[in-house]
């Protein structure tokens, strides 16, 4: 399942003159490399982490909608969670914008929002369908 960067952070977790703060730096002879340095820290981060520091608009993609029926316990999930729950990669999630999928006809289609809910405290974050919905 791909991660695609949609909307790059705009800002970074810290400004150029808290880092030049931190590092002594008193001069702007390295300020170019300070900035380089703290956008890599916090990429670094991120992708260790699996979290997100900085506000981005992220797509996942899938093959398929997640099924109950048959497929098991995923790996690595305990048996409590439910098996048919979309489980986002990144967090923490702000919004959820849409739900998009290609019908059988190759055509681009939106999941209805009140068919499905975003349980936005758990980590990862979870997309289910609603009571008495499949995906």
């Amino acid at each position: 399942m791909p991660l695609i960067l949609v909307t790059p952070p705009t800002a970074e977790p810290m400004d150029l003159a808290e880092a030049k703060l931190h590092l002594r730096e008193v001069t702007s002879d390295q300020d170019a490399f300070v900035s380089v340095a703290l956008s890599a820290a916090r990429e670094f981060a991120e992708n260790f982490t699996r979290k997100q520091l900085v506000n981005a608009r992220w797509k996942q993609v899938m093959d398929a909608f997640p099924s109950s029926l048959g497929s098991g316990t995923p790996y690595g999930r305990p048996y409590t969670l439910p098996l048919d729950a979309i489980y986002l990669q990144r967090g923490p999630v702000t919004q959820v914008v849409s739900i998009q999928y290609l019908d059988m006809r190759g055509a681009e289609q939106t999941v209805d929002p009140a068919t499905y809910t975003v349980d936005y405290s758990s980590d990862p974050v979870r997309i289910t369908p609603v009571f008495g919905q499949i995906w």
